[in-house]
């Protein structure tokens, strides 16, 4: 059986707002919700929901950039943690495709990367 991507799902309706535009562009007939909406997500996101988590994520990851260490890391470790949930939320709907067995057996057999020996020794 082969994978097919499922349909966008409709996050949007139950929430009262419209489909995001596929441009980017603030919907037509956007109300003051979508406005909000619109804002508050990345641009060109085709799923309200993702769209906003999707954001919250790239702006951590800019926030990390400009902090100590310590404060970096906590911050770098959030934006994961929503990255993580986003895949898990894609694979639930079938808009991402999961490894499967095949994929995790290609993964395990390909020789790890490793740095020349100390000296220059081939």
């Amino acid at each position: 059986m082969t994978w097919e991507r499922s349909a966008l799902p409709d996050r949007g309706g139950p929430l009262g707002l419209l489909d995001p535009d596929p441009t980017g562009a603030l919907p037509k007939g956007a109300t003051v919700i979508d406005v909000l909406a619109w804002a508050l997500m990345t641009p060109g996101s085709d799923d309200v929901v993702s769209g906003m988590v999707d954001a919250v994520s790239r702006e951590l990851t800019a926030l990390a950039t400009a902090q100590d260490q310590p404060t970096a890391d906590v911050l770098t470790m959030l934006g994961r943690r929503l990255d993580a949930a986003m895949l898990l939320l894609k694979w639930a709907d079938n808009r991402a495709k999961m490894p499967d067995d095949d994929d995790l057996e290609e993964t395990k057999d390909a020789a790890p990367d490793e740095p020349p020996p100390e000296g220059g020794e081939t």
